[in-house]
């Protein structure tokens, strides 16, 4: 009997794309005007700035810089980010994906992601899916270039109810 293999980066790729097909992968968030409530969802995710729960801005508060990622305009405002540079994101409907840029091995990003969700009132379904009714979320992760030290982290969000 062959055994199968996990391939992380399917994983990945697979989590990407069904945000992706969520949310269209053509259609773009508009930039955030100064109009906008501050931490409001399609802001832009200021490079590896401590979350604060405050979408688009970290503990400084200083404003991210232009060009950088935004989140989609209907991310729930309740649910945060974890540390690290949002590299994209997509989603629609009761379904959004982001991806990030985090310091640390896979293992440490995987721990601290679900520690940061727990802390925000989530209860762990195993390593990588929490549940806060209406959310459930599905953490991935994966090593940035074979990198000990960077890694790729998705955090899937959908709404269940």
């Amino acid at each position: 009997m062959m055994r199968r293999r996990s391939h992380p980066r399917l994983l990945l790729a697979a989590m990407l794309a069904s945000g992706c097909l969520a949310a269209g992968c053509g259609r773009q968030a508009p930039a955030a005007t100064p109009a906008s409530p501050a931490g409001a969802a399609g802001q832009a995710v200021a490079p590896a700035s401590p979350s604060t729960g405050q979408h688009g801005r970290g503990r400084s508060g200083r404003a991210p810089a232009a060009g950088a990622a935004r989140l989609p305009l209907d991310w729930p405002s309740n649910i945060p980010i974890p540390a690290g540079r949002l590299q994209s994101s997509a989603g629609s409907a009761g379904q959004w994906t982001a991806l990030i840029l985090a310091i640390g091995s896979a293992r440490d990003v995987l721990r601290s992601a679900a520690t940061f969700y727990l802390a925000e009132g989530f209860t762990a379904v195993n390593d990588s899916m929490l549940r806060r009714p209406p959310f459930a979320i599905t953490i991935g992760v994966e090593n940035r270039d074979h990198s000990p030290t960077e890694t790729y982290l998705v955090v899937a969000v959908t709404r269940t109810r």
